[in-house]
């Protein structure tokens, strides 16, 4: 089981990081492109957003007995199935790990 305070450490961080995804939103497409490490750091940061996601998917679907994902896209499913996700957010989710 993930304790509570490495869960809210992945909660802050998955918080932080949309909070800089949206200081970068802010910004002109053209002065986006122009930087190129804003771009490094959007990608990192996107990432590590989704595999905060992963990790909290997992944790969720073997903390609740819902079964064991096979795969990163499974976890999503699973609490699709299980009514914790939207059957559309899930498979919006199972889109970022289509390659698991």
């Amino acid at each position: 089981m993930i304790k509570k305070e490495l869960k809210e450490r992945k909660i802050s961080r998955l918080q932080r990081n949309l909070s800089y995804l949206k200081t970068i939103a802010s910004i002109s497409l053209d002065e986006f492109l122009g930087n190129f490490e804003k771009q490094l750091a959007c990608r990192y940061t996107i990432q590590e957003c989704v595999q905060i996601c992963i990790d909290i998917a997992f944790h969720l679907c073997i903390v609740n007995k819902f079964g064991e994902p096979t795969n990163y896209k499974d976890s999503f499913k699973i609490l699709s199935q299980n009514q914790i996700l939207s059957d559309q957010l899930s498979i919006k989710m199972q889109k970022w790990v289509l390659c698991s």
